[in-house]
């Protein structure tokens, strides 16, 4: 079974209550676009298959029989990214989106950052008067995702109502790196202060976790990347028992 979504949700803020404080258009029309949960193209499913009767009798149908397979994959597109610029304030931080310049690439290439690419800092200008910029929200898109897990499993049926089964679960069995999109500070393009000084953030535009939320070289990187798509390769060994 296999099935494929094309989506589409735009709204202008998309949390019942801000993690950050952020200005907004008075024109709610301003502040319309994708929202934060929006994925334009998602391709899922499943795969089963339990071989029956290919041995009738004798040592292969001891080895080989009620062995099962299954395999789950999912696919979908990169999210969105809100790219913001801080303005520090006596209650805390404010934050704006900047100018976009025209004609100037979103990504740049870059062998040392997640996925080999980060956004382009140089394809934003933050405003001197502290406005709202001309950068649309969640303009920018982050990571695809794409994982595939397996499964093999072997019954043993010791009597009529009596089961054994064991084992061997693969999450993310091709080990695929997926990567979070930039979010909190790394999605923030720099601080302006009111002495109209910049303090570029070096962290822009990079992913440092994973898109299970793990971060990369930690000790204990993989803990909940088996509960959460997009983790490392992780193997799970079980077995149940039927009566």
């Amino acid at each position: 079974m296999a099935g494929y979504t094309w989506g589409k949700s735009d709204d202008n803020f998309s949390e019942d209550s801000a993690a950050r404080a952020l200005f907004h258009s008075l024109d709610s029309q301003f502040e319309r676009g994708p929202a934060d949960f929006d994925v334009r193209h998602s391709l899922t499913g499943f795969l089963s298959y339990e071989p029956h009767n290919l041995f009738g009798h004798g040592i292969g149908k001891a080895l080989f029989g009620n062995w099962s397979i299954d395999s789950v994959f999912n696919l979908h597109s990169a999210g969105p990214v809100n790219v913001l610029y801080a303005v520090p304030t006596s209650l805390g931080f404010l934050y704006l989106r900047p100018d976009v310049i025209f004609d100037a690439p979103l990504y740049i290439a870059d062998a040392a950052a997640a996925g080999g690419r980060r956004i382009n800092p140089n394809a934003f200008a933050i405003p001197n008067d502290f406005r709202q910029g001309t950068l649309g929200r969640n303009a920018v898109r982050g990571f695809p995702l794409a994982q595939v897990d397996l499964a093999l499993r072997r019954r043993f049926n010791l009597t009529e109502n009596v089961r054994l089964t064991f084992g061997v679960e693969f999450v993310n069995i091709l080990n695929h790196p997926n990567f979070h999109s930039p979010d909190g500070n790394e999605a923030v393009l720099a601080t302006r202060f009111a002495t109209t000084s910049l303090s570029p953030d070096p962290t822009f535009g990079q992913s440092f976790t994973n898109a299970a939320r793990s971060p990369w070289g930690s000790a204990g990187s993989t803990f909940g990347s088996s509960y959460y798509p997009g983790g490392a390769r992780t193997l799970k060994l079980s077995a149940k028992f039927e009566f």
